[in-house]
């Protein structure tokens, strides 16, 4: 276990992506579930305070301390395993502390650091695997350098939940600490909600029991507060819990089959009416399968990306922008080749419809092409920063909230209406 006072250099612990800034006493980077365990008993002997952390690309701020202890997990990051869960589906062992892209490359190759150290059983489910084709674990927040742990503990999202959901669909088991060191492990399917009443047996035999909040969840997507809903399975207020209720060790995963093909598509609309349109057409289409994901770029958005490529005399880091581009859809299709060809037909018909041309529409389906998209969604987000940084200069309380939007689809265009007038007064 690695304990440092001297926090200018042993972790940059104090902030995460929310740009909070806080202080601790102490700074704990355990290595194993036995030092983490110890860390947890030596705080609660000194009355301290616990902060958890992990890769810090939270915006939240869940990670920043006020005071006391810093246990960061990302040591703990050992891939320990796969396995298939009662359903026979295939899942993966993740400590806390492992990173998304090492867990993305790590299933993508079939290749696992540390197999030699994984029991039998799970050595037999991964020659099984490998003959079953490709498996991904779906969710795909911006930063690929987040930690499993820190995603589960805000049950983190992405641009594809649009299709596969948020972390806690995929959330086989847990396994970690209460703050008093007691440890617990749950499984779905094992624990369930009774009247909003809940009961646990932890590791040492001994139960906690308690109640539910009472409130109702919104019926739209939603992070605020803790899951609460009545004949729950017991884990679920686990995830999102954003480090208030447990400390996490070891999460298993339940992983996916990969698309066959994934195809990218940037449609640049002449109006946000044809862009909502568009976006309409992808929601509700029966003739089109969801897409995995759906982005939008508005015109403030583009004219940002104009002014910045004209300010680094047109460097191909940011893609030309034609004067008629006024708002942009991201949209991924995914599936085997011949159902995506066909889905970009339909797609063409309904942009032709739309007044997008061809001119201003980029397709990717190689991944060289896919690089081109990336370059262009990332550019906007990296212009935005540039832009905040410089004028941070001048007032260094500016700061940047980034933030998304829930409502019913029927709602969509009223609110982005709302929206737009707001932000052009």
């Amino acid at each position: 276990m690695v304990e440092s006072k001297d926090l200018d250099t042993a972790f940059e612990v104090l902030s995460d992506e929310s740009r909070l800034e806080g202080e601790a006493e102490c700074v704990y980077q355990p290595k194993s579930n036995d030092e983490l365990k110890n860390t947890i008993l030596v705080c609660k002997g000194t009355n301290t305070k616990i902060t958890v952390s992990a890769g810090l690309t939270g915006i939240a701020g869940a990670a920043v301390p006020a005071g006391g202890a810093v246990i960061n997990v990302k040591k703990m990051n050992s891939i320990s395993g796969v396995y298939k869960n009662k359903e026979g589906e295939f899942c993966v062992r993740c400590e806390a502390g492992v990173v998304l892209m090492d867990l993305i490359d790590s299933l993508k190759n079939n290749n696992f650091s540390n197999l030699d150290s994984w029991c039998e059983d799970d050595k037999d489910v991964l020659v099984e695997l490998k003959k079953c084709g490709s498996y991904i674990f779906p969710v795909d927040p911006t930063e690929k350098s987040a930690c499993i742990g820190g995603m589960v503990a805000c049950n983190a999202s992405g641009a594809r939940s649009f299709y596969y959901g948020a972390t806690r669909k995929y959330v086989d088991y847990l396994k970690g600490f209460l703050i008093d060191g007691r440890e617990f492990f749950v499984v779905r399917g094992e624990n369930f909600i009774s009247d909003r009443n809940f009961k646990l047996q932890l590791m040492d035999g001994s139960t906690i029991s308690g109640d539910i909040p009472s409130y109702r969840m919104p019926a739209v997507k939603n992070a605020a507060g803790y899951f609460a809903e009545g004949g729950m399975d017991l884990i679920d207020i686990l995830i999102g819990n954003e480090g208030t209720l447990v400390i996490l060790s070891e999460i298993g995963l339940r992983l996916v089959r990969s698309p066959e093909q994934i195809v990218g598509v940037i449609c640049f609309a002449k109006s946000e009416k044809d862009a909502l349109a568009l976006v309409h057409y992808l929601r509700d289409s029966n003739e089109i399968r969801k897409p995995l994901a759906l982005e939008y770029f508005d015109y403030k958005s583009l004219n940002m990306l104009r002014k910045r490529r004209n300010e680094i005399d047109g460097t191909d880091d940011i893609p030309e922008l034609l004067p008629h581009f006024h708002t942009a859809i991201y949209v991924e299709l995914a599936g085997r080749g011949e159902d995506v060809d066909e889905e970009l037909m339909l797609l063409a018909e309904k942009l032709e419809k739309l007044n997008i041309g061809e001119d201003a529409t980029w397709i990717a389906t190689e991944p060289h092409e896919h690089e081109r998209l990336k370059t262009f969604r990332h550019a906007v987000a990296e212009t935005v920063n540039s832009y905040i940084g410089m004028i941070k200069k001048d007032n260094p309380a500016i700061t940047k909230l980034g933030t998304d939007m829930a409502v019913p689809d029927e709602y969509l265009d009223e609110i982005m209406a709302f929206y737009r007038k707001k932000l052009d007064t």
